[in-house]
């Protein structure tokens, strides 16, 4: 399972930037 890339969290559904392919959770999801 993937981690958040700024809190380090477990994410099951993880959201992908589109500019840098890392993934982050809900909470800090970055606006693309």
């Amino acid at each position: 399972m993937p981690n958040c890339e700024q809190c380090g969290k477990e994410v099951i559904l993880p959201f992908e930037s589109k500019f840098c392919r890392c993934h982050f959770c809900l909470e800090h999801r970055l606006l693309d």
